[in-house]
């Protein structure tokens, strides 16, 4: 299939954990692998760092094995944030750009520096047509997944990429 017909889509951070935690097992590498030819997987410098620092090694490695797993692009973030973006692989925001402060402000705000990671990630795959694969907000707890429905933008839950994924 060329890069074209592929799908794009980009995991917020939470997705890969709960491919490990709950799925991973049920997916083989080769189960990955033929879907590496139907999809072409984001990924920011924000997803990254956050992998290479969770504290726990075995979990970590697994998670760092899924992104060698699909064939990810790491793209350039679409805007800066003090103290999260890295100067190199981000943009600055345009003068026009709502979306980032749209989706951080209707954010629960429980934890401000992850409501802005999930901002920034979400604008990113937002303003560059790829789908985000998200699981913040599943559940009784309100997440990004409640903030793009608000403002009527498209995401994947993670049951509905599961449901692609076994749609081969």
């Amino acid at each position: 299939m060329d890069e074209e017909n592929q799908e794009k889509f980009m995991f917020d951070t939470n997705v890969f954990g709960d491919l490990v935690d709950e799925y991973i097992d049920d997916l083989s590498v080769d189960s990955l692998e033929k879907n590496e030819k139907r999809a072409i997987f984001y990924i920011t410098h924000i997803q990254r760092d956050e992998i290479r620092n969770i504290g726990d090694d075995e979990f970590r490695k697994k998670l760092l094995k899924i992104l060698e797993t699909f064939s990810e692009e790491e793209i350039p973030t679409e805007g800066a944030v003090t103290g999260i973006s890295e100067v190199e692989k981000c943009k600055t925001f345009p003068d026009d750009s709502e979306l980032y402060d749209r989706i951080l402000c209707d954010l629960p705000g429980k934890n401000l520096e992850n409501d802005k990671k999930d901002a920034l990630i979400a604008t990113t795959a937002l303003e560059n047509d790829i789908t985000l694969v998200t699981a913040d907000g599943e559940g009784n707890k309100r997440g990004l997944q409640d903030t793009l429905d608000e403002i009527d933008k498209p995401y994947m839950s993670r049951a509905e990429f599961i449901r692609w994924l076994e749609d081969e």
